[in-house]
């Protein structure tokens, strides 16, 4: 069987026409750029969208570009992913016995790039190749293929360094300039390496995470961060403020108050949830709850504070139950509370008398004055037998 019908089979998703830039480049706003053809490529029928685009040459040599979401740099790990996700693409368009030929973190046009090459072979023996380029740019990763039989090879890898050089993007990769997170609501935090707070453009996928909790993620009220995967699922951490004072949380009432917070938060669960384990939440006590959430790891911390609660949720795409808990722990000693004062707990005294009496009951603020009530009783007994043991007659 000829390779030449085999490839045609991948065909190309029909889109319609849109208006090219002045100077003849392809515009796609989802990519955030423009693409010039390389000499001896034509468009495919409906292959040129705002997310994506398909040419081919008379060799034939046939191109494809597509987006992947979030802002991931080319390196070891995340080529590895890549090319675990072109060999599977492959695959999934019939091609047999996909071989990683070679990968590489190398430099196109003043650009980083992850580059591939994978080799296949199709029914009746023919050989192809298939060479690939991830470009990092704005909140997203654009991904390009060029592939052909495998006498192209040359071809068809000059091709893919000629279309990297033809993208013109409109804004390139955002580097974060610090691992500190920060919410105007009062605290703050200090991320793992790998985790960073997320880009503008990839808050929508974020978003549909945090809701999943009944969480907006205003601005004010919260910080978020993420762990941005080359492929799957997004791991978010993120914290809010919830609006709830809690009475004084120490060592001595962890379990009491537990008790409240839990009743809060999982009182109507249909599944039982382990109580919380005591941690420390910057400079002061906090819980920490392992909800059996069916599917992905999910994780909650909370820990008072001035304006009520810091609620820290945290969600695993790809991370397991021990990879979302080194995370979690490795951020929760770095959080500040912001706020005046050190963001400490308002706490009214009915609360502070109660937490003595109910808690504390051996301090020297319970002690003390039960020591001196008794002496005023003593003292009082002692005046009234006193009195009782007068003369009658010595006041006249």
């Amino acid at each position: 069987m000829a390779l030449l019908p085999a490839l045609a089979l991948l065909g190309a998703l029909s889109s319609p026409a849109l208006a090219q830039d002045e100077d003849g480049a392809y515009r796609m706003n989802d990519v955030g750029g423009s693409l010039t053809l390389p000499a001896g490529f034509e468009v495919e029928e409906g292959g040129w969208a705002d997310w994506e685009f398909k040419a081919r040459s008379s060799d034939p040599i046939l191109m494809k570009l597509w987006l992947t979401p979030f802002q991931v740099l080319p390196s070891e790990d995340s080529m590895r992913v890549w090319t675990g996700e072109y060999a599977e693409s492959l695959r999934r368009d019939k091609l047999k016995n996909v071989t990683m030929e070679s990968t590489e973190v190398t430099t196109i046009g003043e650009r980083e790039v992850g580059r591939a090459s994978l080799s296949f072979t199709i029914d009746g023996g023919g050989k192809g190749v298939a060479h690939y380029a991830a470009i990092p740019t704005l909140g997203q990763v654009v991904h390009i293929r060029t592939l052909g039989a495998a006498r192209y090879s040359k071809k068809a890898e000059a091709a893919l360094v000629s279309f990297v050089e033809g993208l013109s993007l409109d804004k390139g990769p955002e580097l974060p300039s610090s691992q500190r997170v920060e919410a105007a609501a009062g605290f703050a935090a200090t991320l793992p390496a790998g985790w960073r707070a997320p880009l503008a453009k990839e808050m929508d996928a974020v978003r549909k995470v945090s809701k999943k909790v009944g969480e907006e993620l205003a601005p004010d009220d919260c910080w978020v961060a993420i762990r941005p995967p080359p492929a799957g699922e997004v791991d978010v951490i993120w914290a809010c403020q919830a609006e709830v004072h809690l009475p004084p949380v120490d060592e001595h009432s962890f379990a009491g108050v537990e008790q409240e917070v839990y009743d809060s938060y999982f009182g109507r669960s249909d599944k039982e949830v382990p109580h919380a384990e005591q941690v420390t939440v910057g400079d002061r006590v906090g819980f920490y709850y392992r909800p059996p959430v069916g599917g992905s790891p999910v994780r909650l911390a909370i820990a008072p504070y001035t304006g009520g609660e810091m609620v820290m949720w945290g969600f695993a795409g790809n991370l397991d139950d021990s990879g979302l808990d080194q995370a979690m722990q490795a951020i929760l000693p770095t959080v500040e509370f912001t706020g005046e004062g050190g963001g400490k707990p308002i706490i009214s005294a009915d609360k502070w008398v109660l937490h003595y009496l109910k808690y504390r009951t051996t301090s020297p603020l319970v002690l003390g004055p039960l020591a001196l009530l008794g002496l005023g009783v003593v003292g009082i007994g002692a005046f009234v037998v006193s009195r009782g043991k007068r003369d009658k007659y010595a006041d006249i």
